[in-house]
């Protein structure tokens, strides 16, 4: 009878330590629910089920909340236009699915993608072709540095937080190996709410003439505190390049080049508290 009871007190310990450890929203009809809130915005409140903590997210409009009381003992008095942030999660991939019925998507959060403008450092592979050829008649090497700095501006946001943008940068190679080697280009990028994005556009690059191609990149974003890194690889396939010759006859003929391949991994850094 003594195991029994001490066993019935651990269970009932163990238990109330665990809803303890949990977030609760008391509801206007006077429910209440076991979560772990993840995030608080103007219209919502974002946050998992207690009973299923790696299952999806959930939604539920912040004027159906009367308090929120968090597992550290605090209280939040919810009002229609609350701005906060709790245990924001902006990493979690499962659909969000809100509570009881669907909520319009007018009245669904968004977050804005940032601008990443700023400056750009990284590194470019020239496959085989004139402009290699032009690097290794300099006695170089055709694997160059870059530096430069790119510019961005919105074209429009979705409700959930995709974007389109405008970028335009330019960059400066081989200074390492003392050669001049500028290069830009015009994209137009497509960017989800947590830093994916696919660009699209002309580029322009100066080696011994200049090579106006297409650019095609992609890119993510790395967060570390409140710095950010944005990473794009892209690559810039050969164009076909006609050029006139005259042999040692005095003879004029006309041959097809190829300007070579580029890859190029370039990364920046910037702050959404500038």
């Amino acid at each position: 009878m003594k195991h029994s009871l001490l066993l019935l007190n651990f269970c009932f310990v163990l238990f109330s330590n665990a809803f303890k450890a949990q977030d609760t929203l008391k509801l206007k009809d006077g429910s209440e629910l076991l979560v772990k809130v993840q995030e608080i915005s103007e219209t919502s409140v974002k946050y998992k089920k207690f009973e299923n903590l790696k299952g999806p997210s959930y939604l539920i409009p912040v004027n159906q909340v009367i308090v929120i009381c968090y597992r550290n003992g605090s209280k939040e008095q919810m009002t229609s236009n609350t701005s906060s942030a709790a245990n924001s999660n902006p990493g979690a991939e499962n659909e969000f699915q809100d509570y009881k019925t669907k909520t319009p998507k007018k009245s669904l959060p968004v977050k804005a993608p940032y601008k990443k403008s700023g400056p750009r450092l990284g590194c470019t592979y020239i496959g085989d072709g004139t402009a290699s050829d032009y690097i290794k008649d300099l006695s170089k090497v055709p694997f160059v540095s870059q530096i430069g700095w790119e510019f961005e501006a919105r074209i429009f946001s979705t409700e959930k937080g995709i974007a389109a943008m405008a970028e335009c940068y330019f960059l400066m190679a081989g200074m390492e190996q003392g050669l001049f080697m500028p290069s830009g280009s015009v994209l137009i990028a497509l960017r989800d709410r947590e830093g994916l994005e696919l660009a699209v556009g002309p580029n322009f690059s100066y080696y011994d003439k200049f090579i106006l191609g297409m650019e095609f990149s992609v890119g993510t974003t790395l967060h570390f505190s409140d710095v950010h890194f944005p990473v794009n690889i892209s690559f810039v396939p050969s164009v076909t390049q006609a050029e006139t010759v005259v042999t040692y006859t005095g003879q004029k003929s006309t041959v097809t080049l190829q300007s070579g391949f580029r890859v190029s991994l370039v990364f920046g850094f910037y702050s959404k508290l500038r």
